[in-house]
């Protein structure tokens, strides 16, 4: 059998950190439908990346809740916040020489490590101090056949395209997926202990750039729901309107009690980044803004969401 040969280099980076308040408001510019208005927003989101596709910090409502380290290409660590008041982990006091916000560690985090093998392919993350874990296994052809943590097995099967079929859990749970001609997901079959089965059928359309998604939740032959979600992209296949139901609830007999009826309309920059989400639900509207900084070889460096403030 091959050694597997782990790869566990710590590296810690720096860099300045500009982070900000949850209820700190702007009035800020945004393009919308090429109409250039003004807002009062807060930021939300804030995220800095290592390189392209590789997040450094992730914050939220005013403070960092992941930190992640890379060594080359390879992600190796992860601090989590697991605390969410203000003198929890990750909160940054305001340094007035430097004009910048201080990372403050205390120890209300946890810490995952990140181990490859020589394919760099990624077989376990481990949680400092705890008895949490993760294990992955792959078959010749690189597909993930089994995770393996303290609590749950799952067992993945493959067809002869490497398409995932089935997933079984060790919780009795098993999972079933069909695939259409153009090898898009066509069927989702979810199967649950207690006797709930959840369908979902995609249906594309090629010409209008849409897909539907009628999703089915069945106890034995009662059918409890039956919704169909509705999405649209345009040439590039960017999302750019979506109707959905959402905040579906049922009582302990499985009777639907309620659901809301949600659309949002997307937008994007230039260069292709998502601009603006318009979310509708239950009459309300919700905006969201999001803005990009980049270095001068034009990679992405920080992400910023704003959210409007009524």
């Amino acid at each position: 059998m091959k050694k597997k040969k782990f790869i566990v280099v710590f590296l810690f980076i720096t860099f300045a950190h500009l982070l900000f308040s949850q209820d700190l408001l702007f009035l800020k510019e945004f393009n919308i439908k090429g109409k250039k208005e003004l807002k009062i927003v807060k930021m939300i989101e804030r995220n800095e990346f290592y390189d392209i596709n590789k997040p450094v910090m992730y914050s939220k409502d005013g403070r960092v809740t992941n930190l992640l380290f890379y060594d080359g290409d390879l992600l190796i660590k992860e601090w989590e916040s697991t605390s969410y008041n203000d003198n929890g982990l990750y909160w940054y006091d305001f340094n007035s020489e430097t004009n910048l916000f201080d990372l403050k560690v205390n120890d209300s985090y946890k810490e995952t490590l990140y181990f490859y093998d020589e394919e760099k392919r990624l077989v376990r993350k481990a949680v400092t101090g705890t008895k949490e874990f993760c294990n992955y296994f792959y078959d010749k052809n690189g597909n993930l056949i089994k995770t393996e943590t303290e609590q749950l097995v799952a067992e993945n099967k493959f067809n002869s395209k490497n398409q995932l079929i089935h997933i079984k859990l060790s919780n009795g749970e098993n999972k079933y997926y069909k695939y259409d001609r153009q090898n898009r997901i066509a069927y989702i079959k979810e199967v649950y202990k207690d006797k709930n089965i959840y369908k979902y059928f995609f249906t594309y359309d090629d010409e209008n750039h849409t897909k539907s998604e009628r999703k089915i939740k069945k106890n034995r032959k009662t059918i409890i729901f039956d919704f169909t979600d509705f999405y649209q992209y345009d040439s590039d296949g960017n999302i750019i309107y979506t109707k959905y139901y959402s905040s579906i609830t049922t009582d302990s007999d499985n009777k639907l009690l309620s659901f809301a009826i949600t659309e949002e309309e997307y937008e994007y920059d230039e260069k292709g980044y998502l601009s603006h989400i318009k979310k509708t639900s239950s009459g309300k509207e919700k905006n969201k803004y999001f803005e990009y900084l980049f270095d001068e070889n034009d990679n992405l460096k920080t992400s910023v969401c704003y959210e409007e403030v009524e």
